[in-house]
């Protein structure tokens, strides 16, 4: 049985980002390290994002990183899904989700999207299951897009 698993908002660091991001690159088709400088990327989510973090003692198992507008009617942008891979399957990108979907209609946001690599299908089943849909493709992305209920405008 897994520990206790602790769900916070905005409190992992920069280092802490760049280890969960380099821990879970492999997970990523194809991995974030040949695609990304995963160390400049880790540097912007920290800074910039709304970062919804799964915690297990001490250590940093699940991210879903976001950016908000500060214009509502715009889109948020989900840049980042990732769980270790020994802590997948236990719901807590699920959970990440609902808390980013949840702070999207506190914040009036009126829709989420992101991009998923086309040849990923168990993230892309895994999109779909909670109700994001294909917007648009874009080089070997599909852009997908969720409307908030609950938001204004929405």
């Amino acid at each position: 049985m897994r520990d206790h698993i602790i769900y916070k908002i905005n409190t992992a660091n920069e280092k802490q980002v760049y280890a969960h991001l380099l821990a879970c690159s492999l997970n990523f088709v194809p991995p974030l390290q040949e695609r990304i400088n995963v160390e400049a990327y880790a540097k912007k989510i920290a800074s910039l994002a709304v970062n919804f973090e799964a915690w297990q003692n001490g250590i940093l198992a699940g991210l879903i990183a976001a950016y908000f507008n500060e214009d509502k009617a715009k889109p948020a942008f989900i840049t980042n899904v990732s769980v270790l891979k020994e802590m997948m399957g236990e719901g807590i990108a699920s959970k990440l989700l609902q808390m980013t979907e949840q702070y999207a209609i506190a914040e009036n946001v009126t829709a989420i999207t992101l991009e998923v690599n086309a040849n990923n299908q168990p993230a892309i089943s895994f999109y779909n299951k909670y109700g994001y849909t294909l917007q648009a493709e874009k080089q070997d992305c599909l852009v997908m897009i969720k409307n908030i209920p609950g938001s204004q405008g929405a």
